[in-house]
């Protein structure tokens, strides 16, 4: 996950030779842009009227705009989570927490040993900047997650 420009964040998952240029190519589109036009890329204006807009581009060029939305090795079963959730009722870090939740909960235990969550948001609290949530806000949201994964399981 990493900012294209200080309102564009971009979240890959694949082959990391095909993402790094991806990456390499966004930021490059937002710096020319900016030496052209001398302003950020016109996202910042419908972000600023319209509030934050996801978009999900495919390899083919296609452009797909989401409230929400998973990439990597598990995005069915995350689409899926995500679909139950009513996203208007949460606040940004109840949103954080959900997440956690989810990542945790559809991952292979035996297989993902390592995971390391790495979220971004954007909202009134970044000023409509996109931003990594904080290492701090995530693990006090892995926290919460573990602990509501082992309630539910007790449930069952």
């Amino acid at each position: 996950m990493f900012s294209a420009n200080e309102d564009i964040g971009i979240a890959l998952a694949g082959v990391y030779p095909d993402c790094r240029a991806l990456k390499d190519y966004a930021c490059n589109e937002a710096v020319k842009y900016l030496k052209d036009y001398r302003q950020p890329m016109p996202i910042q204006k419908l972000a600023n009227a319209d509030g934050g807009k996801l978009f999900l581009v495919e390899p083919s060029g296609l452009c797909y705009e989401y409230k929400a939305w998973a990439v990597g090795k598990h995005r069915q079963a995350a689409k899926a989570e995500i679909e139950k959730l009513k996203l208007e009722e949460y606040d940004m870090k109840d949103l954080v927490k959900e997440a956690a939740r989810i990542i945790m909960a559809i991952r292979d235990e035996n297989k993902d040993k390592d995971v390391q969550i790495e979220l971004g948001w954007v909202g009134e609290h970044t000023e409509g900047k996109h931003q990594t949530v904080p290492a701090d806000v995530v693990s006090a949201a892995e926290e919460w997650a573990h602990a509501k994964l082992d309630e539910d399981d007790m449930d069952e």
